[in-house]
């Protein structure tokens, strides 16, 4: 699940851009529909059957993931953004050959490169670096990107710093000297 923040923002970006579109003549419609992301495929399966079969003009998706939301999204002819969340196989490629799909979210990478220039312009001599992320698997390949930009730019930046990766479980708690050790 995730905070309430983040949901509260992205329905209040939803509702402007529908006020937007409104005031252009154009009637919008908006029902919101809140699932527990199936844990199984055929929990999928129905899901996504249930969804196309509402006969909407258009879906918002988050999370997305497993075999039966790539099967949906590449036979359906729904207007989908994938929103905040994408898979491996969701490369530039595929969206163009799936046009009626896009995706909003951030950039993991750019923003990895960015946390580490912001250190690199503290003046700081970096001789280790710890990048510490938790585990999520709803957003794992942003998390992924994010890490993997942070340890590129420091490597280009501290050629001669030690970066250590430590990945948590967000459900457990650790002690601050535990982690240290980790490091």
């Amino acid at each position: 699940s995730r905070p309430l923040y983040f949901w509260r923002e992205a329905v209040a970006g939803i509702e402007k851009s529908k006020a937007v579109l409104e005031k252009e003549g154009i009637p919008i419609q908006l029902r919101y529909s809140y699932h527990s992301f199936p844990q199984t495929e055929p929990d999928s399966l129905s899901l996504f059957s249930a969804l196309e079969s509402d006969n909407p003009d258009g879906l918002i998706l988050f999370p997305v993931g497993g075999q039966a939301c790539r099967g949906f999204l590449e036979t359906a002819s729904i207007p989908t953004v994938i929103f905040n969340d994408t898979q491996d196989y969701m490369t530039p490629d595929w969206f163009r050959a799936h046009a009626h799909t896009v995706f909003i979210g951030p950039d993991g990478y750019g923003e990895g490169e960015c946390a580490a220039s912001l250190i690199a312009s503290c003046g700081v001599d970096i001789r280790s670096l710890g990048v510490i992320c938790t585990r999520h698997n709803s957003s794992a390949q942003v998390s992924e990107q994010r890490v993997k930009g942070v340890c590129d730019k420091a490597r280009e930046l501290f050629p001669e710093a030690q970066i250590f990766h430590i990945e948590l479980d967000p459900t457990a708690r650790i002690a601050p000297s535990t982690l240290a050790q980790r490091l």
